[in-house]
């Protein structure tokens, strides 16, 4: 998203304020995708302090993510304080500011490593793969730890011979 700084480019402390929505790529995280199907909405004022300009604001939207147990897809709501210096000597234009860069990072950084539809979540069965928030399978989901089996058959085993 390039933002039109030229009326603030030679006035140290002007300030530019930006309110307005705008479109960004969906983001590709861990293995996974945040899809925006929506626009988001930018709310940021922009300042000359000299050798930068200081960003700051907030964004706000919301994405469409995957549930880390259940792998549905819910929606993700999102509002993010924003806070960056762009030096003005890495700027590529110096008429126009990429907020894109900014956005991307700060968005990134709001994502929990698991997302989650909701904390109740009960996920997928293990053994059959039927998601326990839509109805219950009736598998057993009891489950042992493979190295612990022969002690649950020694268990038994004297389990037995006390029987006899």
């Amino acid at each position: 998203m390039k933002i039109d700084i030229s009326e603030i480019k030679y006035d140290l402390g002007a300030v530019k304020q930006v309110d307005e929505d705008f479109k960004i790529d969906d983001l590709k995280l861990r293995g996974r995708n945040i899809e925006f199907r929506e626009p988001l909405h930018l709310n940021v004022q922009i300042t000359n302090s000299g050798d930068d300009y200081l960003v700051t604001g907030r964004i706000s939207g919301k994405g469409v993510a995957e549930c880390n147990r259940c792998l549905e897809k819910f929606d993700y709501p999102f509002d993010v304080g924003i806070s960056d210096e762009i030096p003005k000597d890495e700027m590529e234009n110096e008429n126009y500011i990429d907020l894109t860069p900014t956005i991307r990072e700060h968005l990134i950084l709001e994502i929990p490593i698991k997302t989650l539809c909701n904390e109740e979540c009960k996920g997928l069965c293990l053994k059959c793969g039927q998601n326990l928030n839509i109805k219950e399978c009736g598998c057993d989901r009891h489950i042992i730890d493979p190295r612990l089996v022969k002690l649950k058959e020694l268990f038994q085993k004297d389990k037995n011979n006390k029987e006899d």
